[in-house]
């Protein structure tokens, strides 16, 4: 990025949603989401509000490397540039 003049990056929005249908899949396996339990992990559209629901390692081995086509680079002030 630096070498290229770049200074923002932004999470394309398909990928942001595949995290998303991920994470709700895993906390669907909860016991937090079962019917009869009320908890501070739920809001008031009954959605998990935890940001990893996986053991470290998993959500470290899914995230330990970039990939570059997963967001949109660009210049403060310029439009967003495709990540290749």
């Amino acid at each position: 990025m630096v070498e290229g003049g770049l200074d923002t990056l932004e999470v394309r929005e398909e990928a942001h949603d595949a995290y998303n249908e991920r994470l709700d899949a895993a906390c669907r396996t909860m016991v937090w989401t079962h019917s009869g339990v009320t908890n501070w992990y739920e809001n008031k559209h009954n959605r998990m509000t935890v940001t990893a629901p996986w053991k470290l390692l998993d959500y470290w081995r899914f995230t330990s490397e970039f990939a570059p086509a997963e967001f949109q680079l660009g210049r403060q002030g310029s439009r967003v540039l495709a990540a290749d």
